[in-house]
């Protein structure tokens, strides 16, 4: 009896101890798998950015808030990159001033841009921009200056060409304007004396105007704009009573007796044209000398 108890005793101390005192592994796990992890040999943590790697993250970061069009973000960016990071410096102070211009603040593209020209006075795009500045505020023989120091870089700079060109035109260089509109690529001849004409109608000289869109449509009949632009002058100036058919000239009027011209339909509106008298063809229109008019 007494062994059997013994039997007893040993036989529940045994049964029962995994579930009393030890851990009881899943099906699916074994001792190896809940040792510690430990690191692999060679492999070190995580370095952090060096300054190069920040600038360009800070690049990249300020590139898509400018795309998003986000451009108070986007100065601030470059602002934080010209101030903490040298290496960027350069580039941020260039994203600041076209930023200022594309939001046509003068002032602070003017001076962000005098600063690249201290340090880098060939600097193409900053000579270019100076010259579109002095445009804007009407001051065309400063353009003119740093349009062509642009041109003397980069003579085939297309912008600066255009913006030289309109320059011109203001300051009453016709010729020049045309001959530097017909450096840029893909601009006919037809397109330059339609700006040239644009230009003279905003200094309300229309009639020199209305010659220099005919003179266009004699290098170019099919183009729509010049005629758009003549039938909207005579709308908009009902008193003017005279056309040309001859190319277009700054000249001073004399007294000519003009007569009438066949009544032109305008979007509705019948309005007798009086037309100038046929004159003598021009042997080479591209070497006609203009001379602007004078008060």
């Amino acid at each position: 009896m007494r062994y059997s108890w013994r039997l007893f005793i040993w036989t529940m101390l045994f049964g029962v101890s995994p579930l009393a005192g030890c851990h009881q592994l899943p099906a699916d796990k074994s001792v190896q798998d809940l040792r510690p992890i430990q690191s692999k040999d060679g492999v070190s943590a995580k370095q952090p950015l060096t300054a190069p790697e920040i600038g360009q993250t800070l690049v990249a970061q300020a590139k898509l808030l400018e795309d998003a069009r986000k451009t108070v973000e986007a100065m601030a960016m470059y602002e934080k990159m010209r101030t903490t990071e040298p290496a960027q410096a350069w580039l941020a102070t260039k994203k600041i001033a076209q930023l200022y211009l594309r939001t046509n603040e003068l002032d602070r593209a003017e001076t962000e841009y005098r600063l690249i020209l201290q340090n880098s006075p060939r600097d193409v795009d900053a000579l270019f921009a100076m010259g579109d500045i002095a445009c804007r505020r009407g001051h065309y023989a400063i353009a003119d200056r740093f349009l062509r120091e642009a041109l003397a870089v980069q003579p085939e700079h297309a912008e600066a060409l255009v913006c030289l060109a309109m320059a011109q035109a203001h300051n009453g260089d016709y010729q020049g304007s045309i001959d530097s509109f017909k450096k840029v690529k893909g601009f006919s001849e037809a397109e330059a004396y339609c700006e040239v004409a644009f230009v003279l109608n905003l200094q309300k000289k229309h009639e020199d105007a209305l010659r220099a869109y005919q003179t266009a449509l004699t290098h170019d009949p099919r183009l729509d704009k010049a005629r758009n632009e003549m039938a909207r002058i005579y709308q908009e100036n009902p008193t003017l009573t005279a056309r040309t058919t001859t190319p277009f000239r700054v000249e001073k009027r004399g007294a000519v007796e003009l007569e009438p011209a066949p009544a032109v339909q305008s979007e509705g509106t019948e309005r007798l044209m009086m037309q100038r008298p046929a004159l003598p063809p021009l042997a080479d229109v591209d070497r006609i000398e203009w001379t602007s008019k004078k008060k």
